[in-house]
Parts: structure tokens; C-alpha cells; sequence
């Protein structure tokens, strides 16, 4: 009779510990390398849920799970629900696609708006002038060396814009890199390009390599009143 007894709890505790059922949701299982991979469980009866994602990273408990894979391959995902205690547990496999990202070739720069007064709320220029002569600072952040648009574009005003400087018919345009850039709008004071008489109207860091487009071809970068546009294609 006892031995009946105790079997009928085991089975009561057992049914209260439920098998869990592993399951991963995703849009999508092909990404190019530094992209960020989306996904989420879906598992059933599960007390939490553990992610592999396959390139010897390190495992991640959570609901759902970004994950930016640094090199091309083919790698298996791998979602582990356990149960309570980790008494149980079941597992759900995908495979994900990673290739190099083309490579993005800047044909523009162009700046749509700035603010008509710096933050000390002065004019650019020194009076009875007012508006800045601009030029565009470009380069891979921490590097000894900027490249700058050129010739400045003197005396602009807002019913100017947008401006641009146009790369496209450049044989050997610009390669966007896979690697932060710093870009800065820039009130040229001085006599030239070369002259470090700059004022920083505004600075931008991005990776224009893995930025988002806003439009096809387009990343637009914007900070108050200043928005500034970085056209590229595609090879």
C-alpha cells in the first residue's frame, strides 16, 4: 500500500514538472558578417531557455537573443528549454548563413540642415558675415589623418542646401570600412583645407560599413538642427 502511495506522488510531481518543448522563431536565417542576427523562443513548459549560437561564443539565457557573427560560415543555433531544477529539457537546432557584406563605395556627402548659430550662440562667421564656409571631415576614428571635402563651399546659408560633394565619377572612390568613422561638419575659418583653423559645427560617429540604410544607398546621420546624408553603392 505504501509502495502504491509513493509511486502516485512521484507520478503527481512528475506531472507537475511538465517535458518541455523547444522551439526557435526568427524571420531570418542568412545575415552578412558584423549584421545583427535576431531571435526568439517559442518554447512551451520551459522555466527558461539557453542560446548556442554556434562560432564559440559564450551561451546566453534570455527570451530572445541578438547576435552579431564576426566572421562568414555556416553555423548551427541551438535553443535548450530546461525545466524547473533542469530536471528536463529538450532542444531545437537551426542553421544560419553568414556572408561578407558587400562592399559600400561612398559617391556623396551631402548636408540637408545645420544650425544657423554655434552653442555659444554666435554666428559661424566673424560679423557683418554670418554664415559658414563648410567643408566635411571624413575617417577612420583614432587615425592620425582626416580627408576633407574640397573645395569649401563659402557662405552658406539654409536656402542653400542641401549641398553635396560628389564622389561618383571618382575612379578610386572612397571604401567605407568595417570600422567606426568620425564625420564632421566644419566652418573652414582658416585661409585653406590645410590650415587647422577649423570650428566643429558637428560630429558624427558611425559604421558606415553596417550602418542601416534609411533609403536604398542612403545612411542619414542627424544631431539637432544637423543632418548630413552619405550616399554609396554597392560592389
Amino acid at each position: 500500500m505504501r509502495t502504491l502511495l509513493f509511486i502516485s506522488l512521484l507520478a503527481i510531481i512528475a506531472s507537475c514538472n511538465p517535458q518541455p518543448q523547444a522551439c526557435i522563431s526568427t524571420t531570418e536565417t542568412n545575415y552578412t558578417v558584423g549584421a545583427t542576427a535576431n531571435f526568439v523562443s517559442c518554447a512551451l513548459d520551459a522555466e527558461r531557455v539557453v542560446w548556442n549560437f554556434g562560432d564559440g561564443s559564450s551561451e546566453f539565457e534570455g527570451e530572445s537573443a541578438n547576435h552579431t557573427y564576426t566572421k562568414a560560415g555556416t553555423y548551427q543555433l541551438e535553443l535548450k528549454a530546461l525545466s524547473k531544477k533542469d530536471k528536463k529539457w529538450d532542444r531545437a537546432t537551426l542553421i544560419v548563413n553568414v556572408t561578407e557584406a558587400p562592399t559600400r563605395y561612398l559617391t556623396r556627402i551631402q548636408l540637408n540642415s545645420f544650425n544657423i548659430s554655434n552653442s555659444q550662440g554666435q554666428t559661424w562667421d566673424t560679423p557683418p558675415l554670418a554664415n559658414p564656409d563648410i567643408i566635411i571631415s571624413y575617417g577612420i576614428e583614432g587615425s592620425a589623418s582626416f580627408n576633407f571635402t574640397n573645395p569649401a563651399v563659402n557662405d552658406v546659408a539654409l536656402n542653400q542646401l542641401p549641398i553635396f560633394w560628389d564622389f561618383s565619377t571618382t575612379v578610386a572612390k572612397p571604401v567605407l570600412s568595417n570600422v567606426n568613422w568620425v564625420i564632421s561638419i566644419l566652418d573652414n575659418d582658416g585661409v585653406g583645407v590645410g590650415t587647422p583653423a577649423f570650428e566643429v559645427m558637428s560630429s558624427f560617429t558611425v559604421n558606415p560599413a553596417t550602418a542601416n540604410p534609411d533609403e536604398p544607398g542612403i545612411i542619414r546621420l542627424t544631431q539637432s538642427n544637423f543632418q548630413l546624408e552619405l550616399h554609396y553603392i554597392e560592389l
